[in-house]
């Protein structure tokens, strides 16, 4: 076999594995906007929608601008107790999402979140 068919062949095999394997999914945010809609759930999942306008959303998340909290782990009750506060003092926030449904089937989980300076 001549070299440049070893390079062909491994340039295809490259190429090929490339496609196969799976994409990572698209993660979403939100342009600044107020929480809405806070639903907190038995077993520690806290979903919330965002009023800001909505980018990039996984397709995974059907559910019209809403995001997921895990707040069973000391992670996710750091982000529910940032969400709250900004909930009740009526500040804006910036969602960034993770690309993935894993809390909350519908909604896209929370990465984390920017408070816009009033």
């Amino acid at each position: 076999m001549t070299i440049s068919k070893v390079v062909a062949i491994s340039f295809l095999g490259i190429l090929f594995a490339g496609v196969l394997s799976p994409m990572p999914a698209q993660a979403g945010w939100s342009d600044y906007g107020y929480i809405l809609d806070v639903n907190v759930v038995n077993n520690g999942v806290y979903i919330f929608r965002s009023d800001g306008a909505r980018n990039s959303a996984p397709g995974c998340a059907t559910f019209n601008a809403r995001y997921a909290v895990n707040a069973a782990n000391p992670g996710g009750q750091a982000l529910m107790s940032a969400l709250t506060t900004a909930f009740a003092l009526h500040l804006k926030v910036q969602v960034f999402g993770l690309g993935t449904c894993n809390t909350w089937g519908d909604s896209e989980d929370v990465q984390y979140i920017i408070y816009q300076n009033p």
